[in-house]
């Protein structure tokens, strides 16, 4: 941060858990509004990769933190750059992490597979084992990944994905479920609709194969979703005392945003006015970075709960893609 890498800093940011009975995690964060990297125009789903744009290929040295390999099985070392990256390895290099130029919260990063292949922003199978076991490598509570497709606002055609720590805990940790079947849960009683998965009697492995089928799926109807992986309770089973918590891997389907995403919203029929937030794999998790202060003191439940219900898949969408998945895992 000192050494000026980072488009801002964090010192202005501040919380608030706005009142209600998900306790949404409303952040000001004015700077992220104003200064982070222009978003790419996204026109689908499956939008291949261009060299011309930026690209994780063409960062600095310095905002290369670490690569991570993995040597046997699933198990992980970490390799650290003491003395910068050499730009001519990025494109050998296998999985680099790095920082967040427009971070959002403490500890921001992009993880990006296999930089050298130079790979759109689409689900690999690959991935997801990484963003889950980069989650496992952590012992804090409240260090998630997630990941944004194109059209789900990926700000960046080239695979990534986001890794952050925030000390509270999402709603989503805790959420209602209802069982679909083949392991695969459903959210209930939320502004969204989504699949969950957990890690509690499962594999890496077996997790990582379901969800890439799910979304595989979604990529070949061209439906846009975001994910995270973060830890929250043991959905049924019989979790012993000190064995609670477990890794949840949500998938939420939603409604695609095409071009560059717009921060307005009609407010009558003859202006606009600023969104507080536009609903990505955090916001739809229950943590929302808030543009201004004004929308940050006065923000509400219901408000949050409108917003989030207005991007995800209506419940006739929802229930076909339901049925579609439990056909194919």
């Amino acid at each position: 941060m000192d050494s000026g890498h980072f488009r801002f800093d964090l010192s202005e940011v501040v919380t608030r858990i706005i009142p209600g009975k998900r306790n949404y995690i409303a952040q000001l964060n004015t700077k992220r509004g104003t200064q982070r990297r222009h978003p790419q125009a996204m026109s689908s789903v499956s939008q291949p990769f261009n060299d011309e744009l930026f690209n994780f290929t063409k960062i600095k040295p310095q905002e290369i933190l670490f690569e991570i390999k993995s040597q046997q099985s699933q198990d992980l070392s970490v390799k650290s750059q003491e003395n910068g990256y050499n730009c001519k390895r990025v494109q050998n290099a296998q999985n680099l992490v790095i920082i967040n130029v427009s971070p959002f919260e403490f500890g921001s990063i992009l993880i990006v597979p296999d930089v050298g292949r130079c790979q759109p922003q689409i689900v690999t199978e690959d991935m997801l084992k990484l963003g889950l076991e980069m989650v496992l490598l952590s012992s804090h509570r409240g260090f998630r990944v997630g990941f944004n497709s194109l059209c789900a606002l990926a700000s960046v055609n080239h695979q990534h994905m986001h890794g952050y720590y925030c000390e509270h805990n999402f709603y989503i940790d805790t959420a209602d479920v209802s069982i679909l079947g083949k392991g695969c849960y459903e959210l209930v009683n939320t502004p969204v609709r989504g699949f969950v998965f957990q890690l509690f009697n499962s594999s890496i492995e077996e997790i990582t194969k379901k969800m890439y089928t799910v979304l595989s799926y979604c990529l070949s109807k061209e439906i846009a979703h975001n994910v995270i992986f973060t830890r929250g309770l043991v959905i049924d089973g019989n979790p012993t005392p000190d064995d609670q918590l477990t890794i949840r891997a949500v998938i939420y389907p939603r409604k695609s945003v095409f071009g560059v995403p717009q921060s307005k919203i009609a407010s009558d029929a003859n202006c606009c006015e600023e969104q507080p937030f536009n609903a990505a794999m955090t916001e739809l998790s229950g943590h929302l970075p808030i543009k201004t202060v004004a929308q940050y003191e006065s923000l509400t439940e219901d408000q949050v709960d409108k917003i989030l219900s207005e991007v995800t898949l209506d419940q006739a969408q929802f229930d076909s893609l339901k049925q579609a998945v439990l056909g194919i895992l």
